[in-house]
């Protein structure tokens, strides 16, 4: 079962693990939030409140973060563990800048590296989209990463 939520404390451990994971694959963290905070508990404050970035101008729009969560099932289709395996994290932004609409887009998002291949790309988008749409966003331009 996946789920796409936002963060909260339980999470930190399998969190700090992606982290990990995506530095050691020498890759930029994307969104970039994510890779801002050293310590777990003020990147949530922060992300929930929509306070990082705040010197940067040049891409800053109000957005929503989130992670892809993979749950294990029993036999019954119910969850048996409750956090979940951190697969992606995504960020959605409310409106584009003139900066955005060339390089960025409504939607940031990496995948974990060991799990890439198996169509997370594909679902974090389609998870990320009715909500895009819930906020009167009739297009969402999407761009490629050129790093």
């Amino acid at each position: 079962m996946m789920k796409l939520r936002k963060l909260e404390l339980q999470d930190k451990s399998e969190f700090i693990s992606y982290i990990k994971e995506i530095r050691n694959s020498n890759e930029r963290i994307i969104p970039s939030p994510f890779g801002v905070l050293e310590n777990y508990e003020e990147l949530l404050q922060a992300i929930n409140i929509d306070m990082l970035s705040a010197d940067n101008k040049f891409f800053r729009v109000p957005s929503d973060h989130y992670g892809l969560f993979s749950y294990s099932e029993d036999s019954s289709n119910k969850a048996v563990n409750n956090s979940g395996e951190l697969v992606g994290l995504v960020g959605l932004r409310h409106y584009l800048n003139d900066n955005l609409r060339i390089r960025g887009g409504h939607i940031g998002y990496s995948i974990r590296p060991s799990c890439r291949g198996r169509g997370f790309g594909k679902l974090i988008l389609q998870l990320s989209l009715p909500y895009l749409k819930s906020l009167g966003l009739s297009s969402v331009p999407v761009t490629t990463d050129p790093w």
